[in-house]
C-alpha cells in the first residue's frame, strides 16, 4: 500500500473524512439542533403550562412525589428546597422549577428532559382555554344568554351531523320551551368546553356553546 493509501486510510479511519472522485473533504461533526422548551410550548396548543392556581397543580406534583418516593432531601430529581417527600401541599419551589426550566434547551418532543417537563409542568389544553385565547366565552347557563342558548338549541337540531359535538344529543321531539330540554342543552355544552382540543371538535364547540367577549 503506497504511503498516499496509507494516509486516506488513516483519516477515514478516525471519521469526519469524505472522499469525491480524487478529492478528501473533510466533513464537520453532526449537531443535533437544540430549541429550548418554551420554543416548543410556542408552536404547538395541545398543551399548556401550569399557572397560577390552577387545579392540575395537584396532578402535577403526586406525578413528581410518586418519581421521587423514599427519596431524602437533596436527592429528589429537582433538588427542591422544601422537599420532603410525602407533603400533600405543593410549594412554591415546584411550582417556580417549571419556570426556571423553559429556558431548557432539549433536542425536541421526545427529548427525556422534555418529556419529564411535560409530565411535570403541563396539562392538556382545554376548549376553554382556547376560547379565551381567541377572544370567546363559554355562554353562562344562567338566564342572561337565554336568547343566545333558544337559538343554539334550535339550528343544533336542523344541523348536519359533522356540524354537531360529540355528547351534545338534542332529539327532534325535545324543545327549546321545554326547560329541561334547554338545561340538557346547556350541561352538555358545559361538558364540551371542560375537555381537552384533541377530544372533542373545537370549532363546533365554539360554534354551539360560545360567544365573542
Amino acid at each position: 500500500m503506497s504511503a498516499i493509501t496509507k494516509g486516506v486510510v488513516s483519516l477515514l479511519s478516525v471519521g469526519g473524512v469524505g472522499v469525491i472522485g480524487t478529492g478528501i473533504y473533510l466533513l464537520k461533526p453532526f449537531k443535533t439542533k437544540k430549541v429550548s422548551i418554551n420554543d416548543i410550548l410556542r408552536k404547538q396548543e395541545i398543551f399548556t403550562l401550569l399557572k397560577g392556581e390552577d387545579a392540575k397543580w395537584a396532578e402535577a406534583w403526586k406525578n413528581y412525589q410518586s418519581k421521587n418516593k423514599g427519596k431524602k432531601k437533596g436527592e429528589d430529581t429537582w433538588k427542591l428546597t422544601d422537599w420532603v417527600g410525602d407533603s400533600s401541599s405543593i410549594g412554591d419551589p415546584f411550582k417556580n422549577e417549571c419556570n426556571k426550566r423553559l429556558s431548557l434547551e432539549v433536542s425536541g418532543e421526545e427529548d427525556p428532559l422534555f418529556k419529564e417537563f411535560k409530565e411535570m409542568c403541563m396539562r392538556k389544553t382545554t376548549v376553554t382555554d382556547k376560547l379565551e385565547k381567541e377572544g370567546y366565552e363559554f355562554l353562562k347557563v344562567d338566564d342572561s344568554n337565554n336568547s343566545l342558548w333558544t337559538a343554539n338549541f334550535q339550528a343544533y337540531k336542523n344541523a348536519k351531523p359533522e356540524e354537531k359535538v360529540a355528547g351534545i344529543d338534542i332529539g327532534q321531539s325535545e324543545i327549546h320551551s321545554n326547560n329541561s330540554h334547554l338545561t340538557k342543552f346547556k350541561n352538555a355544552c358545559q361538558s364540551s368546553v371542560a375537555k381537552a382540543i384533541d377530544e372533542v371538535s373545537y370549532s363546533n364547540t365554539k360554534r354551539w356553546c360560545a360567544k365573542k367577549k
